[in-house]
């Protein structure tokens, strides 16, 4: 096949905008160069052609000082430049053709009705010019100077209404620019607020629920020492030291997570029944019998870890209800595999609560009260389903539906 032929190169607005700002004064320069060379191969007399190089290098100085100087007051300078190109006209009809670079310079410096008036102005200047030294007037003359003209004021024209759209594009481009820092700022600040809120779960869940644990326990071991019951006290600490290893171990997954930026996949099955023995032993640390039973239907499927991460942390914080207001007996956690879902379900047989009195999501300002609503966060977030159902001497059911789309394996 023919290969397609390369386009041409295309020039910015700006490389365009600076070529005309090169091209004003090189042709001023080229121009008045060759208005010189012309005066001196006509051979005028000597002091004729001392008044023209003298003029030729006050119009040459005075305009390169304003480029130089920025044109900060652009307005003498061009009367000046101006002036100084009059007295050459007068002097040497071959610097006509400088006209033209003025006619950019006036309309540049000058308001619009100004500059197409002093435009106007110089044609005339020029038309008459040729018209003297030609002793008649023709139509040349007259045709050559005002199309000229005309074609710099739209040339002008042109070149402003470029320069205002590189502006505008200048402008548009650093409010790009600006808005995507301070994207990138909003962005860095949500995920690290998400990292917190995400950290502030797991250590509501499992940490805390751990240490609330051992300052059960370890009261009651101090307890069971007053009252010389060493045996009794030996089992707290036992106990004491076995919550604490666990909790330990919770601290150096989320170390390890934090480290690999991943979480630390477990079966969730291992990990409900050792939720269910924690419960357990924090409901003997207040002096109640809780059992806790963990019930497995249908086939198990491997789990993405925050799937599995959001069902073990929601059976985490309604057990550590259950414990710290059910006054319950009897907790059964009942999880249920479909083809397309799973299903958990924590029902206890304690005095339950009024749902139309308190949110069972609304945290507390002593720092509790958050469990479940991180819970509620963390199954909606993976597009699953949270209800809670409870009423007063009926107890309590926790229901969450999950979708198993899109899971990966542990």
């Amino acid at each position: 096949m023919p290969s397609e032929p390369a386009m041409p190169p295309v020039l910015t607005g700006e490389q365009v905008l600076r070529g005309l700002r090169w091209a004003l004064p090189t042709s001023v320069v080229a121009l008045l160069l060759i208005g010189i060379a012309r005066t001196v191969a006509s051979q005028p007399s000597a002091s004729h052609l001392a008044v023209v190089m003298t003029v030729a290098l006050l119009f040459i100085g005075v305009y390169a000082l304003g480029l130089r100087l920025e044109r900060r007051r652009p307005a003498v300078w061009l009367a000046a430049v101006t002036a100084l190109w009059a007295v050459l006209l007068v002097l040497e009809l071959t610097f006509t053709w400088l006209a033209f670079p003025l006619f950019f310079l006036h309309m540049h410096l000058l308001r619009i009705r100004h500059a197409l008036l002093s435009v106007a102005v110089l044609t005339g200047a020029v038309v008459l010019a040729q018209w003297f030294s030609l002793g008649r007037a023709e139509l040349p003359a007259l045709l050559g100077p005002v199309l000229g003209a005309g074609f710099a004021v739209v040339v002008a024209l042109a070149y402003q209404g470029l320069y205002a759209e590189n502006r505008a594009q200048q402008a548009a481009l650093e409010e790009l620019r600006k808005t995507r820092e301070q994207l990138s700022v909003s962005q860095r600040r949500a995920g690290a607020l998400a990292e917190r809120e995400h950290m502030a779960r797991d250590i509501h869940d499992t940490l805390a629920q751990g240490f609330s644990s051992v300052v059960l326990l370890a009261r009651s071991a101090t307890a069971s020492l007053t009252s010389a019951d060493y045996r009794t006290s030996a089992k707290q600490i036992d106990v004491i030291r076995s919550t604490a290893s666990e909790n330990l171990e919770e601290a150096r997954r989320f170390v390890r997570a934090l480290q690999s930026g991943r979480e630390d996949g477990q079966p969730l099955a291992d990990s409900l029944r050792r939720a269910c023995h924690m419960v357990e032993t924090d409901a003997a640390a207040r002096g109640e019998a809780l059992r806790c039973r963990l019930v497995i239907s249908g086939s198990p499927v491997s789990l993405a870890v925050p799937h599995g991460v959001a069902l073990l942390r929601t059976a985490q914080a309604s057990l550590s209800n259950v414990v710290q207001h059910a006054e319950a007996t009897t907790a059964v956690i009942t999880v249920s595999y479909t083809e397309d879902q799973v299903m958990l379900d924590i029902v206890d047989d304690g005095i339950g609560f009024d749902r139309t009195a308190e949110s069972v999501a609304s945290p507390r300002a002593d720092g509790t009260g958050f469990g479940l609503r991180s819970a509620r966060e963390r199954l909606e977030a993976l597009g699953g389903e949270f209800h809670v159902e409870s009423a007063h001497g009926e107890g309590t059911a926790v229901s969450i539906r999950l979708p198993l789309n899109g899971n990966a394996g542990e």
